[in-house]
């Protein structure tokens, strides 16, 4: 382990995880421009070639949890980052469909098992710096994700207005540079032995046996549905349903960011006053609520709708506050040590599934009407508030 003091590791956590997020959001808007504008590939078989890489990894959560209760979590993050930037060079050069589907792979298969081990990681972290709640820990990391984001999104939306090849070029360099740089804090600065308690023979039966997180899971994919959903939703509503200016999206989504940057530390040193299936819920409630306003929104005059929407944002900014760090610090508490790297792990396939239901969701109810989708996804946390004490009862251990 690095003789870095524990100041400097939280440091270099955070530092790694606002370089790879900025990474992300550079490419992120440009995901399907980039290779549009520097390739002769169709916009209907790109989209075949990336929805493919996206499903040839979807096992990939459950090959990580398994490696990370083998190995340092650190290692495998510094791994993941490692490949994300080789996959962003390879976008550079790649002009065919084998090849497009080969740097596209490479790069969800990085995505997937960074997120599949990178809360391992801030666990392990976390302990070996002898902190007693990690609710911080990954309150500090949405922050620098969020932060990371908005950043990388604002210099691709630059770009993107200039439509310029050399520029995509210059941000594919620019994305592979930041996750080479995030891999390299992680292996100077962060712990690289492991903090687990011995091996679990029992593995991934056990955790199939344990009924409550996988309840768990599969509430969550509600609530990772609706961590998205503000994003994913406002750019179609705003300019296509509303007829209003674009800036307008990038004003609210900014807003978003802004306020989780602010209110995320303080909120969570609010929700750790609370047992976490209580926060879960009061998140689910927010939820509600700002799919509400979103939905009234869609049926106002322009004035009053853009009134509605920045109340909405500000609903969803405060469940994501709530949202994060508590159910990530809850699954850490459910698991047993041992096993801790295949639980969380795990619990991303409730991410995963969201990145398929959530635009099939969006898009199959919007045609009908604007406010339909909102009130599918109030409806659908109604449901996951009620169900979570049920969960929090069966639970084997009693939650913080």
């Amino acid at each position: 382990m690095p003789s870095a003091p524990p100041r400097l590791r939280r440091a270099a956590l955070v530092t790694a995880l606002a370089v790879a997020s900025t990474g992300s959001g550079l490419f992120l808007p440009l995901s399907l421009v980039f290779f549009l504008d520097l390739t002769d590939i169709p916009l209907a078989l790109l989209g075949v070639l990336v929805g493919t890489a996206g499903i040839v990894t979807v096992p990939i959560p459950v090959i990580a949890g398994w490696l990370t209760d083998r190995v340092p979590a650190t290692v495998v993050v510094a791994a993941a980052l490692a490949v994300q930037s080789a996959a962003y060079l390879g976008f550079t050069v790649a002009r065919e469909p084998v090849a497009v589907l080969g740097v596209s792979v490479l790069m969800s298969l990085g995505s997937r098992l960074y997120w599949s081990s990178v809360f391992t990681s801030i666990t392990d972290v976390a302990e070996s710096v002898g902190s007693a709640r990690t609710e911080p820990w990954f309150a500090a990391a949405n922050i620098a994700r969020t932060l990371g984001i908005g950043i990388g999104g604002l210099v691709a939306g630059a770009a993107i207005s200039l439509g310029d090849v050399t520029t995509y070029l210059a941000i594919a360099f620019a994305a592979s540079g930041c996750f080479a740089l995030a891999a390299l804090v992680v292996v100077l600065f962060l712990p690289l032995s492991r903090v687990h308690h011995e091996r679990d023979a029992a593995g991934y039966r056990a955790l199939v046996r344990d009924r409550p997180f996988l309840a768990l899971t599969a509430v969550n994919a509600v609530f990772a549905v609706s961590t998205m959903f503000l994003g994913l939703s406002l750019p179609t509503v705003v300019r296509e349903h509303l007829g209003a200016e674009g800036w307008i999206t990038s004003a609210l989504l900014v807003g978003n960011a802004v306020l989780i940057a602010l209110l995320g530390a303080p909120g969570s040193r609010f929700t750790m006053r609370y047992p976490a299936p209580r926060v879960l819920v009061a998140g689910a409630a927010f939820w509600v609520a700002g799919c509400a306003a979103l939905a009234l929104g869609t049926h106002l005059p322009l004035g009053l709708a853009l009134a509605a929407f920045a109340l909405g944002t500000v609903l969803f900014s405060g469940s994501e506050i709530a949202h994060a760090p508590t159910s990530m610090a809850y699954v850490t508490v459910l698991a047993p040590p041992a096993l801790r790297g295949r639980y969380l792990s795990v619990f991303q396939l409730s991410f995963v599934a969201a990145e398929f239901v959530a635009p099939i969701l969006f898009t199959s109810l919007f045609v009908i009407d604007a406010a339909m989708p909102f009130l599918a996804v109030a409806a659908l946390n109604v449901l996951a508030a009620a169900t979570i004490p049920a969960i929090a009862r069966r639970s084997r251990v009693v939650a913080r």
